[in-house]
């Protein structure tokens, strides 16, 4: 990490099992949510895993809601919302 916030070269920060990552997001707090074939896994920003929403066949998603605090994702026959305890960064990082 060069400031605790950016990868430095040739770092690998985190492994989604099972499957590989498709869609990836980052909240408020520096929280990537990445998704794996098991749902939508979330990793703390030192890359630890720290939750899932467990949704099989999670292909992609993004935040939306009045309160940017919805993860909408869509899956192999459906879309699905997800109501979180945190949000989308702000517009443009004000």
């Amino acid at each position: 990490m060069l400031d605790g916030r950016h990868l430095g070269p040739a770092r690998l920060f985190a492994v989604t099992n099972p499957g590989f990552p498709d869609g990836l997001k980052v909240d408020r707090e520096g929280r990537l949510y990445a998704s794996a074939f098991s749902g939508v896994q979330v990793f703390n920003p030192h890359g630890e895993l720290i939750g899932e929403i467990q949704l099989p066949g999670a292909v992609n998603f993004t935040f939306g809601g009045p309160d940017c605090d919805v993860l909408y994702i869509t899956a192999d026959t459906a879309i699905w919302a997800a109501v979180l305890n945190a949000k989308a960064p702000e517009p443009n990082g004000a």
